[in-house]
Parts: C-alpha cells; structure tokens; sequence
C-alpha cells in the first residue's frame, strides 16, 4: 500500500540545528500538449526517469555534515501515476502529477519548511520542458494546454521561485534547472503573463547566497536519453564526486558548484552549462573518487581513427582502442574513466609504419584529465 504525498523522506526532529530542504520536480507528461492551434508539445522520456535518480542521490548520496537532509518533496508528471520507493526505507509513495497546482502548493510548502531557520539549506532540482521569452526562462507544467484559452496557467515563471527565495531566507540555496531555454516567442508570444509561483514574503535578516545551475546556455536545447536520464543529471551523478578536489575530515568529499560547472560545461555533450549567482558547496558520502573523467584525442585529430591505443596502470591493462575500428561518424575524442594516479599510454599504427609508435606515462587527476597524444612522438597533458 503506497502513500500518497509528495514528501518520500522526512526526518522528524525536534531540533532547532540548521537542515537540508530538498524538492524534485520531473516533468515528462504533457497530456494537453497538443490542444493548443499551432503548438506541438512532445512528451519526454527522461524527466521521470531523472527526478527518480536525483531522489535517490539526494537520499543516499548527499552528505551535509552541517545541515543534513530533513525533507524531501517529490513531484512527478508520468503517463501513470509515479510511486516511488524510499531506496533505504523502501516505503512506496505515489507522487503529486506536476499540474500548476501541485507545483505550487509543493513550492510553497517546501519555501515554508526551508524557511524556518535561515541557516537551513535547500535544493531545487527541475527536469521538464521550459522555454524563454527575451530574457526571462518558464518552465511548463502539466496543465499547459489543459484549458486552451487560458494555457498561460501551465506556464511558471522561473524568477517567480527563485527571486522570492532570496527574501523567504534560507542563507544557502542551489537550483538546477535541467530544461531547455530556447526561444519561447513563438509559443508563448513576446508578452508572457506566466503564473507566479511564490509571493514575496517578510524577509529574515540575513542576505541568503544562492547558486542557479542551468543545463545550457540561453536560447539553446537540453537533451535526455529516451529511456534514461537527462544528459545533464546522467553526468551529475555519475561523475559528481570526481570533480570532488577537496577533503575536509569532517565533511568528506566536496565540490562546488563553480566546479561542477566547469565539469559539466566540458563533458555534457552539445550542451553549454551555465551557472548564475555564488559558487556553493556540495558535499558526498564515500571515501577517495574511485574514478576519474579523462578526455583522449590525437594531435592532428584525424589520427585517432588510425591509431591503437593501450592503456596500462601498474603494468595491468586498463583499456584499449582499435582505430581502424571506428565507424566513419567516429568521435575524434574519446571518454575514459580511469583511477587516480600513473597510467602507461601506448600507441601503435594501424598500419605500420604510417605513424611513430608513442609511449608515455600520464598522471590521472581529479576533476578531470585531458590528454592530447602527439604523433609527432610525445604524449602532451
């Protein structure tokens, strides 16, 4: 028997310590979508599918020794009703469907517990379709189009969350926006009369730091995989604790938000990530990054399709590429994800004699390592 909420983890304290206040919301169901003359809103596989792993991060994962997670609130928009399993407890929620309504009253409640002490923390994640008008982001509820004549109440304005958070309180605030931010114009016409989200409110006394990290730039498209996760959250949580370059004894592994831009920036393919407001601070359970992102590419770029490549750490094969094996729509770099410390780069022709063999040894460090394999005969780093 599942429990219907939008809150799936909460931790009853009495305490009056600072906490960590988190909301989700997944958008992948559009059931209006079509109803509006002129407007083709698809549905997208990979919110739902993103909203579930970024739960399941924020639950499992996320370590803040200072503030630790207090509340979780959950919001999803699937072709079904979305329950979702607590990955610790394993007690079943069936989550709020993203109308404007259950956005709203999930905002403003997850404002209010957050804003209960101004030393709390908070995370926002949303994962959906969005679209902007000028300078302005939306985002798009499940609502858009519902009523054909009055589509604006599936449309929110994304500084109608965020700007009133800086007076609701909270000192310490990060956003993702996993949504893409092209032009709107066409769809929403060039004076939007979006739905406000929160109302501004008494503010605490102190001036919160907020950090908003967006999946690309302005006026461009974010991507997802049809049956996975988004390109952006995939990369997130796959990697989030490689581009962790600093242990602190008590908090662990952490990263912030600056960082993981950067690494995002480099590694989400097609997408240019872009981060607004203070450099936070993100902390995670685990010990050492086990794995570390590495960027491999031929010097000139052509070579790499005509080259082998091995890779040895302490004397053990670790991979290996045959470039006479790619297809002609080869990338020209290649990913790896190698362990931190030396590994021995060897590369031979396909065709010998047609380029000087290299080996070198290459020191793999966090956040991540870029290496250039120069077929004059050296490795460059």
């Amino acid at each position: 028997m599942s429990k219907t909420t939008d809150i799936v983890h909460h931790v009853d304290s009495e305490t009056v310590e600072p906490r960590t206040h988190a909301i989700v919301i997944g958008l992948g169901y559009y059931p209006y979508g079509g109803n509006i003359e002129g407007v083709s809103l698809d549905n997208l596989g990979s919110p739902p599918r993103t909203a579930r792993a970024i739960a399941d991060w924020l639950i499992t994962e996320f370590q803040d020794p200072d503030c630790p997670l207090a509340s979780l609130s959950l919001v999803v928009s699937d072709e079904l009703a979305f329950e979702y399993t607590h990955p610790l407890t394993h007690e079943v929620f069936t989550v709020p469907q993203g109308s404007t309504g259950d956005i709203v009253d999930a905002i403003d409640a997850w404002a209010a517990r957050a804003g209960s002490n101004v030393k709390n923390r908070t995370v926002f994640y949303y994962c959906g379709h969005g679209l902007r008008v000028g300078t302005l982001d939306f985002i798009l509820s499940r609502s858009f189009g519902e009523k054909p004549n009055q589509f604006w109440d599936g449309v929110l304005k994304r500084s109608s969350i965020d700007s009133p958070m800086r007076i609701i309180g909270p000192g310490h605030q990060i956003f993702f926006y996993d949504t893409c931010r092209n032009e709107g114009t066409g769809v929403l016409g060039g004076d939007p009369e979006a739905r406000t989200v929160l109302s501004t409110r008494q503010q605490l006394g102190n001036v919160p730091r907020q950090s908003r990290l967006f999946a690309t730039a302005e006026g461009a498209l974010a991507h997802g995989r049809t049956n996975g996760l988004s390109l952006f959250a995939e990369e997130f949580i796959g990697t989030a604790k490689s581009t962790a370059v600093r242990k602190n004894p008590k908090t662990g592994w952490w990263t912030n938000t600056g960082e993981l831009q950067r690494h995002m920036e480099r590694f989400v393919k097609d997408q240019r990530c872009q981060l607004e407001g203070d450099q936070l601070d993100l902390s995670f359970i685990g010990s050492t990054p086990t794995k570390i992102p590495v960027v491999l590419s031929c010097d000139p770029t052509e070579t790499i399709c005509s080259v082998n490549i091995h890779c040895h750490s302490t004397e053990k094969p670790v991979v290996s590429f045959r470039g006479d094996m790619l297809s002609d729509d080869a990338e020209l770099e290649w990913r790896l994800s190698l362990s931190r410390g030396m590994h021995r780069f060897a590369v031979t022709a396909c065709v010998a004699g047609e380029f000087p063999s290299v080996d070198e040894s290459i020191w793999i460090e966090s956040p991540y390592t870029e290496i250039v394999l120069d077929m004059k005969g050296e490795a460059v780093k």
